[in-house]
């Protein structure tokens, strides 16, 4: 006959592992909603203007986290001739761009780019 000191080991333990599995799933739901809201919040549509013709760059910025995304995208949708903006995690922004109103090392002047600095990855402006 199981004493009673076991059975309240039985039940500590079947009440712990129930704990950890419930933690383990709130832990992945969250982390992978964190990572979704994160992304979607910082993206802006690249929206191609079918009356002119539009050229692209990808940038790759040396940002600290993926908070500073925001910062960058608004950085360049300041720049005249920047039509849209799409950030991708962890460092990556695909720009789009007038080439008839700016250029592609207008773009990489941007001020912020001296404390975040900035390579293109591709370009099709890259030598004007």
């Amino acid at each position: 006959m199981p004493n009673k000191t076991n059975k309240t080991n039985r039940k500590t333990v079947a009440i712990a592992l129930a704990a950890l599995v419930v933690l383990g799933a709130v832990i992945v739901f969250s982390t992978s909603r964190a990572g979704d809201t994160t992304e979607k919040s910082v993206q802006t549509p690249i929206i191609n203007n079918l009356n002119a013709k539009t050229s692209h760059i990808l940038l790759k910025v040396s940002i600290p986290c993926a908070g500073h995304a925001q910062l960058i995208s608004d950085g360049l949708k300041n720049i005249s001739g920047v039509t849209g903006v799409q950030y991708t995690e962890p460092d990556k922004f695909m720009v789009e761009y007038d080439p008839t109103r700016t250029k592609a090392k207008d773009i990489l002047s941007l001020n912020l780019f001296r404390d975040y600095p900035a390579e293109a990855q591709m370009s099709a402006d890259i030598s004007s």
